[in-house]
């Protein structure tokens, strides 16, 4: 048998965190902390694919829907790419994922999102790893590809 002949391509659905959040100050999940039904919208767009799925937070990286984090206000900043692109890096290498698809709005058009499409997007590139980018509306809806 040839080595790796059966490697399965693990596929990983991504979107930002969100300003809005749950105000109460026990760590609580991510995907309850994070008040926006665009990532609710994503999330179960990847239970219904059957992919894995993560919150891209400007604080702690990559986040698993049901892991626990605390109360906190932070907007990713072009100056914190490279440090956040490190942490991603290594979630990455350790979810052993061969492809991502980023749902997020359109960088070029919202200046805000910049720091967060490089954060993954880098990491990507330096692991190998197939990136898609998803457009999402204004509204946090998928665009037609």
């Amino acid at each position: 048998m040839i080595a790796n002949s059966n490697k399965t391509r693990l596929t990983l659905y991504c979107t930002t965190c969100c300003k809005q959040k749950q105000p109460d100050e026990p760590p609580m999940p991510a995907i309850r902390r994070y008040l926006s039904g665009r990532i609710r919208r994503i999330y179960q767009k990847s239970r219904t694919d059957r992919v894995k799925f993560r919150i891209l937070s400007g604080k702690f990286g990559l986040l698993a829907p049901y892991h626990k984090i605390p109360f906190y206000d932070h907007a990713l900043l072009p100056e914190e790419v490279s440090q956040i692109s490190e942490i991603v890096q290594t979630q990455l290498a350790r979810l052993q994922v061969t492809k991502v698809v980023f749902f997020a709005k359109n960088p070029q058009k919202y200046a805000d999102w910049e720091p967060y499409y490089h954060s993954l997007y880098l990491p990507c590139i330096a692991l190998g790893i197939d990136f898609t980018f998803a457009e999402i509306t204004h509204e946090g809806l998928l665009l037609p590809a």
